[in-house]
């Protein structure tokens, strides 16, 4: 009877007090909510690092073209003379003919292709393979603008919407066959810009001429 007395009091003695057993589960459940605090900072972290990746990586500002009187931009604002002189570029350096356009022409295509819409591009296809009929595609070409139009460059862009403008671009059209000048006029071309969503590397201004808003008008014609 005793050895079965002091089994018993052995079993009992081996037993955790209350108060053990709840400190125990007090600290399950403590570190059952580490984890999950600790779960909900990884995918914390994770989406943190994914936005910071997929982030804008370049902030566009257009530096306006006269800075004499300064100027006050927001991120992504388009000034009208910013419009102007980027169309005016484009305009000149794409009709530009230094060898002839039955090689520049559609050399200029392509090099330029990202700065004009599909649709327009086939418009000045049409064009040349017109001018290739009647001869006169076989030539040297120079544009530049009429003297004093690009101190008028904010009146001469007509915003159509935030992001899209119609310009008015006075040039000098010279043109060239073997030596000599057979051309010499002043032309109006009123060109439709839209803002394009692009990366820099393939449109480094983010504008498209898209069209004509009217046909080219002579203003003049000095041979």
């Amino acid at each position: 009877m005793s050895e079965n007395k002091n089994g018993k009091a052995a079993g009992k003695s081996g037993a955790l007090p209350g108060s053990m057993v709840r400190a125990k589960d007090e600290v399950a459940k403590h570190i059952t909510t580490l984890r999950v605090a600790l779960l909900f900072l990884c995918l914390t972290l994770c989406v943190s690092i994914y936005a910071n990746v997929t982030a804008l990586q370049r902030i566009t500002v257009y530096i306006p073209p006269d800075l004499s009187f300064g100027a006050e931009m927001e991120v992504g604002e388009v000034g009208k003379a910013n419009v102007f002189t980027n169309t005016a570029y484009l305009w000149i350096e794409f009709n530009t003919w230094m060898t002839s356009g039955d090689v520049d022409a559609e050399r200029n295509t392509q090099v330029y292709r990202e700065y004009f819409s599909r649709s327009f591009l086939s418009v000045m296809r049409s064009e040349y393979a017109r001018k290739r009929l009647n001869g006169s595609l076989d030539r040297q070409r120079r544009l530049t603008l009429v003297p004093g139009t690009m101190a008028e460059a904010e009146q001469r862009v007509v915003p159509v919407t935030a992001n899209s403008w119609v310009v008015y671009l006075d040039v000098v059209d010279e043109e060239w066959y073997l030596g000599t000048r057979v051309k010499n006029s002043k032309v109006r071309y009123s060109l439709l810009v839209e803002r394009v969503e692009t990366t820099p590397n393939r449109n480094a201004i983010g504008m498209q001429v898209v069209g004509f808003k009217d046909e080219p008008r002579l203003l003049a014609e000095n041979g």
